[in-house]
């Protein structure tokens, strides 16, 4: 009889172990962002599709306020060969290049990961820009980019960018 009743202790102390870890799962998981495939994640991952629109929108629109809109305040751009560029360094660069004397814009855009963790996520895309100065030629340059996105105020916004383009074909 003792025997049967530390059998049944035992299995009560176990399943309530296994329980307790598993909530105590779930509920880390649901903190920090590791959700089943579900709506949440599908909405994230729209939104961040939705900015890299905007974003291309705006370059061709040569519309900064709306760019610099879509970045975090403590915005890093990697770029290979030059000093890592923050957010009033992008504003200063871009107002440059407005007027009448302005460059035109193009490019495309192929996404081919976004990863969401909570309020964090990266993406790896291939790019194509191309820029036209008045009365020159265009320049191309096209390659990878590796971003980290972050969620502030509710809204996905650039964080960090790493950014590998080279001189491209027409």
């Amino acid at each position: 009889m003792l025997h049967r009743d530390n059998k049944r202790r035992y299995k009560w102390c176990f399943d309530f172990v296994v329980q307790r870890h598993t909530v105590a799962d779930r509920q880390l998981n649901s903190h920090i962002g590791f959700h089943s495939k579900g709506s949440h994640m599908q909405n994230d991952e729209q939104e961040i599709r939705q900015l890299v629109s905007a974003w291309m929108a705006a370059s061709k629109a040569v519309d900064i306020e709306t760019i610099l809109s879509l970045m975090a305040d403590d915005v890093v751009f990697l770029v290979t060969g030059q000093p890592p560029m923050r957010k009033a360094d992008f504003a200063a660069a871009a107002q440059a290049q407005t007027g009448a004397d302005a460059p035109k814009f193009d490019g495309s855009s192929e996404i081919h990961e976004i990863k969401i963790l909570g309020d964090w996520a990266f993406m790896w895309q291939t790019l194509r820009v191309v820029i036209t100065p008045p009365g020159a030629p265009s320049i191309t340059r096209a390659g990878h980019t590796l971003t980290i996105l972050k969620r502030q105020n509710g809204k996905w916004v650039l964080a960090r960018d790493a950014n590998m383009l080279a001189p491209g074909s027409k």
